[in-house]
Protein backbone atom coordinates (compact mmCIF):
# COMPACT_ATOMS: atom_id res chain seq x y z
CA UNK A 1 0.00 0.00 0.00
CA UNK A 2 1.62 3.29 -0.81
CA UNK A 3 1.61 5.91 1.93
CA UNK A 4 -0.66 8.51 1.94
CA UNK A 5 0.11 11.92 2.56
CA UNK A 6 -0.89 13.66 6.02
CA UNK A 7 -3.06 16.34 4.59
CA UNK A 8 -5.32 14.42 2.62
CA UNK A 9 -8.63 14.78 3.60
CA UNK A 10 -10.51 11.06 3.64
CA UNK A 11 -13.11 9.53 4.92
CA UNK A 12 -14.32 6.06 6.70
CA UNK A 13 -11.24 3.48 6.91
CA UNK A 14 -8.49 5.24 4.85
CA UNK A 15 -8.94 8.24 7.51
CA UNK A 16 -6.76 6.15 9.78
CA UNK A 17 -3.97 6.23 7.38
CA UNK A 18 -3.91 10.51 7.21
CA UNK A 19 -1.88 10.86 10.13
CA UNK A 20 -0.21 7.83 11.16
CA UNK A 21 1.97 9.35 13.97
CA UNK A 22 -0.89 8.03 16.76
CA UNK A 23 0.49 4.52 16.29
CA UNK A 24 4.05 5.54 16.90
CA UNK A 25 5.97 6.45 20.64
CA UNK A 26 9.24 7.49 19.91
CA UNK A 27 9.72 5.85 16.37
CA UNK A 28 8.25 2.53 18.16
CA UNK A 29 5.93 0.42 16.70
CA UNK A 30 2.66 -0.52 19.27
CA UNK A 31 2.96 -4.13 20.35
CA UNK A 32 -0.67 -4.47 20.91
CA UNK A 33 -1.70 -7.22 23.86
CA UNK A 34 -2.89 -10.40 21.50
CA UNK A 35 -2.37 -13.81 22.36
CA UNK A 36 0.42 -16.10 20.83
CA UNK A 37 -2.10 -18.51 19.08
CA UNK A 38 -4.47 -14.87 17.91
CA UNK A 39 -2.69 -12.66 16.23
CA UNK A 40 -3.03 -9.19 15.85
CA UNK A 41 -4.47 -8.04 12.87
CA UNK A 42 -1.95 -5.67 10.94
CA UNK A 43 -3.42 -3.12 8.44
CA UNK A 44 -0.75 -1.25 6.69
CA UNK A 45 2.10 -0.85 7.81
CA UNK A 46 3.58 -4.04 9.47
CA UNK A 47 6.40 -3.41 12.39
CA UNK A 48 9.34 -4.06 9.68
CA UNK A 49 7.99 -1.41 7.55
CA UNK A 50 6.64 -3.07 4.75
CA UNK A 51 2.91 -2.33 3.94
CA UNK A 52 0.18 -5.15 2.88
CA UNK A 53 -2.38 -4.84 0.43
CA UNK A 54 -4.80 -2.64 1.37
CA UNK A 55 -8.08 -4.65 2.37
CA UNK A 56 -10.20 -1.49 1.77
CA UNK A 57 -12.04 -0.80 -1.06
CA UNK A 58 -11.25 2.34 -3.05
CA UNK A 59 -14.99 3.05 -4.34
CA UNK A 60 -16.38 2.86 -1.22
CA UNK A 61 -15.04 4.91 1.94
CA UNK A 62 -16.46 2.48 4.49
CA UNK A 63 -15.96 -0.91 1.99
CA UNK A 64 -13.72 -3.56 3.18
CA UNK A 65 -12.72 -6.45 1.35
CA UNK A 66 -13.54 -9.96 2.81
CA UNK A 67 -12.76 -13.56 0.81
CA UNK A 68 -15.61 -16.02 -0.54
CA UNK A 69 -13.81 -18.26 1.62
CA UNK A 70 -14.17 -15.30 5.17
CA UNK A 71 -17.69 -15.21 4.44
CA UNK A 72 -18.43 -18.44 4.04
CA UNK A 73 -16.58 -19.50 7.76
CA UNK A 74 -16.79 -16.46 9.67
CA UNK A 75 -19.13 -13.34 8.19
CA UNK A 76 -22.40 -15.81 7.46
CA UNK A 77 -22.30 -18.25 10.51
CA UNK A 78 -21.67 -14.85 12.69
CA UNK A 79 -24.39 -12.84 11.03
CA UNK A 80 -27.01 -15.83 11.32
CA UNK A 81 -25.94 -15.55 15.38
CA UNK A 82 -26.17 -12.04 15.57
CA UNK A 83 -29.95 -12.22 14.12
CA UNK A 84 -31.17 -14.85 15.97
CA UNK A 85 -29.96 -13.75 19.53
CA UNK A 86 -31.20 -10.40 18.29
CA UNK A 87 -34.78 -11.90 17.12
CA UNK A 88 -34.85 -13.93 20.67
CA UNK A 89 -34.77 -10.68 22.49
CA UNK A 90 -36.85 -8.46 20.67
CA UNK A 91 -39.28 -11.08 20.88
CA UNK A 92 -38.80 -11.09 24.79
CA UNK A 93 -39.24 -7.56 25.07
CA UNK A 94 -42.20 -7.13 23.41
CA UNK A 95 -43.87 -10.04 25.28
CA UNK A 96 -42.28 -8.22 28.14
CA UNK A 97 -40.34 -11.35 29.36
CA UNK A 98 -36.52 -11.04 30.52
CA UNK A 99 -34.35 -9.84 27.62
CA UNK A 100 -30.78 -9.20 27.37
CA UNK A 101 -31.36 -5.67 25.80
CA UNK A 102 -29.67 -3.33 27.92
CA UNK A 103 -31.93 -1.34 29.44
CA UNK A 104 -30.57 2.69 28.40
CA UNK A 105 -30.92 1.46 25.12
CA UNK A 106 -34.65 1.32 25.15
CA UNK A 107 -35.28 4.60 27.77
CA UNK A 108 -37.02 7.11 25.75
CA UNK A 109 -38.78 4.42 23.90
CA UNK A 110 -41.48 3.28 25.38
CA UNK A 111 -44.00 4.22 22.50
CA UNK A 112 -42.39 2.26 20.55
CA UNK A 113 -42.47 -0.55 22.64
CA UNK A 114 -45.79 -0.36 23.41
CA UNK A 115 -46.67 -0.49 19.55
CA UNK A 116 -44.37 -3.61 19.34
CA UNK A 117 -46.31 -5.60 21.76
CA UNK A 118 -49.54 -4.36 20.80
CA UNK A 119 -49.03 -5.72 17.49
CA UNK A 120 -47.67 -9.27 18.80
CA UNK A 121 -50.79 -9.42 21.11
CA UNK A 122 -53.11 -9.09 17.98
CA UNK A 123 -50.69 -11.59 15.65
CA UNK A 124 -50.61 -14.53 18.55
CA UNK A 125 -54.80 -13.63 18.66
CA UNK A 126 -55.25 -13.94 14.95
Amino acid sequence: MAKRAASARTEGWLSLFDDPSWTRVRQRFPIAAYSEFMPPPRIGQKPYGTWTRSPFIESDAWGWRITPHETERHLRPGLQTIGSQLLKDLVAVAEGQQHNIGEMHLVGRQSLLAQVSARTRRTRSA
